[in-house]
Formats: structure tokens, sequence, C-alpha cells
């Protein structure tokens, strides 16, 4: 009588092993944390939409890296100082942006994602000999931006703080600035948002640099979780993805430079 008894012991002790060895042995991948990825709150590269959803060229690449890693990416929109900060600190583990005062020394430039053109666009029917001329125009900027002529304390700037980009090619439309400085990526959006392209289609465009845009890592994070993020950005580089991605947003005459 005792034997159906030992059985069910010996099935249960059996099922209780087996359970035992899922939890401690079986992959964690249905526990893996989330990668927290703080980006630039400016249009085009991120904003959020009516429902709260960021949008924009940085969670499509977020997106995108999700996929080709395989890693869960949380993305948050926030102003660049802060994405810095938590990128820094640790409290978040990557990021796409500019090397600045806030991240060198403070984050692992892991990878060039891409270069940036810092660009004054002037108004239609303007037009200069070179960037020496610059000095003498009433420019545009955004939070005040475009180091690449206010780090030059020998000239007298005449910057005007804006508060948006499509107020900048307004404001160039109808005279009342000479010069927008921003990037291209940005320029080229806020052109397309506010219907004016045709109106600087032959309006001089000068490039005043080049900036990387570097995909940032904190230094607290995992080294082969970093390789695996480097690993997939540069995949989406090989493969046409990252162009395409930017091309979407842009437009299809957009050139994405990778550089080296």
């Amino acid at each position: 009588m005792l034997l159906p008894v030992a059985i069910s012991a010996m099935l249960l002790w059996r099922a209780v092993l087996a359970g035992w060895a899922l939890l401690c042995c079986a992959p964690l991948l249905a526990t893996e944390r989330a990668l927290f990825m703080p980006v630039l709150q400016a249009k085009p590269f991120g904003w959020l939409d009516a429902s709260g959803r960021p949008q924009g060229i940085y969670p499509d690449i977020a997106a995108a890296l999700s996929e080709q890693t395989g890693r869960v990416i949380r993305v948050e929109v926030v102003p660049f100082a802060r994405a810095a900060a938590l990128v820094a600190s640790g409290t978040a583990d990557t990021t796409l942006m500019f090397r600045t005062a806030f991240t060198q020394g403070k984050t692992v430039e892991a990878l060039v994602a891409f270069h940036t053109q810092q660009v004054v666009q002037l108004r239609p029917g303007l037009a200069v000999a070179g960037r020496g001329d610059l000095a003498r125009l009433a420019l545009g900027r955004m939070n005040g931006g475009c180091q690449e002529l206010s780090d030059d304390r020998t000239v007298r700037w005449r910057f005007q703080e804006l508060q948006s980009h499509e107020s900048g090619v307004r404001m160039l439309q109808a005279q009342r600035i000479d010069g927008f400085c921003t990037v291209n990526e940005s320029l080229l959006d806020a052109l397309a948002s506010t219907g004016l392209d045709a109106s600087f289609v032959d309006a001089q465009r000068l490039v005043l640099a080049s900036k990387p845009v570097w995909l940032m890592l904190s230094p607290g994070l995992n080294p082969e979780l970093g390789q695996e993020l480097v690993r997939g950005m540069a995949e989406l580089q090989k493969s046409g993805e990252l162009a395409k991605i930017f091309k979407t947003r842009l437009g299809n005459r957009y050139v994405l430079h990778l550089g080296k």
C-alpha cells in the first residue's frame, strides 16, 4: 500500500529538481535588464509625439540597434546636458552625442556613429567671400551654440538666440537675420517642415566644421555588453541601415558622412 505513495514522492522530488535546474541553469534572457539610452531633445534627432512616444533619428537608431543586438533599449528624450550627465554617472548606459566638456573624460567614446556638418545658412540673395565676412552679419543660433565661431573671442559676434530651427529659417526668409548657425540635419528638417526648401535652393551655405557624433558608453557598463553595442552600430553602418534611417527622416538627397 505504501508503493504508490513512494512513487508519488519520488516524482514530486524529480519535478522539484527539474524546476530548480530550469531556474538556475536556463538562459537569463527573460530577466535581462533593458539598456537605458537618453538622447538629445532637438529635432530631427529626438522629440516626443502627441502620445508622448520618442520620435526622431536617434530613437530610430536605438530601435535598429536593439534589433541588431537582440538587446532591449529604453529611450528617453532629454536635454543635452542631462543625457551627458546620466551616462557619465552610470545612471544610463549609452547615448549618441558630440564630445563636449560635459562628456570628455567622463564617458567612453566607443565608436564614431557619423559626422555632422556645422553650417551657416545665409538668407536668400546674400553672399559672402568666406568665413571672415561672417563677423559683420547678424547670426541666429540655438542655445548658445555655434562654438566654431563663438570660441573666436577676437570677434564681436552679433548672435541672436532663437527659439526653434523653424523660427530661424523663417527669420532668414524675412531678412530679420543674415545667417543661421546650426547643424546640417536640423537645418534640412526645418526647411522641410516650414515648406521653404525651394526658397533656399540657391542660397549660400558655408560649412564651418565636420563634427563626429559618438556612440558613448557609461564607464561602468560591462565591457562585453559595450562591445555588443559597438559591433551592432558598426553593422548598421556597413549594411546601409544607418543611412536609410537618415534618408527616411531627411529625404533621399541627404548624404550621411561616416568618416574614419
